[in-house]
């Protein structure tokens, strides 16, 4: 029974820490590479406020991301575990897999729907960020399946 409970734990852990790399991802993305480049380049004198910024923003973008990708994550999850899976590139495109899902899902009920991005840079970021999120998951639970 602790054997099932550690398995339990290292893995809701696991995916929490996923979560939080995703959504550290996803605020380095927004707030380096956006669209303002004026912007980024205030940001990048100041790499303090940049730091700040990441490190506030992400923590917000992790709790949505935790709420939400958990739905298209799971399944990955259990097959990987199931079928014994411990391959680094099985929870990576599965990570980007699950972000994918989640950016159509928000794009189709028209959170973030901004007319002046196009599909591939919208869906782009939040792949990357399925990506990293996925590779973390696979560094802390994914090898030991």
């Amino acid at each position: 029974m602790w054997k099932v409970l550690a398995v339990v734990y290292r893995n809701v852990l696991a995916y929490l820490i996923a979560s939080m790399a995703a959504g550290f991802t996803l605020s380095v993305i927004i707030n380096v590479a956006g669209s303002d480049a004026s912007a980024a380049t205030r940001i990048s004198e100041d790499p303090f406020k940049l730091i700040a910024i990441v490190v506030y923003g992400g923590g917000f973008i992790a709790t949505g991301i935790a709420m939400i990708a958990w739905i298209p994550a799971l399944p990955g999850a259990l097959i990987g575990h199931y079928v014994r899976r411990g391959q680094m590139y099985f929870y990576a495109a599965y990570g980007t897999f699950a972000g994918l899902v989640v950016a159509f899902a928000l794009r189709s009920r028209g959170v973030d729907d901004d007319p002046t991005v196009g599909p591939l840079l919208a869906y782009l970021p939040v792949a990357c960020a399925g990506l990293v999120a996925g590779l973390t998951y696979w560094l802390i639970a994914g090898r030991k399946a």
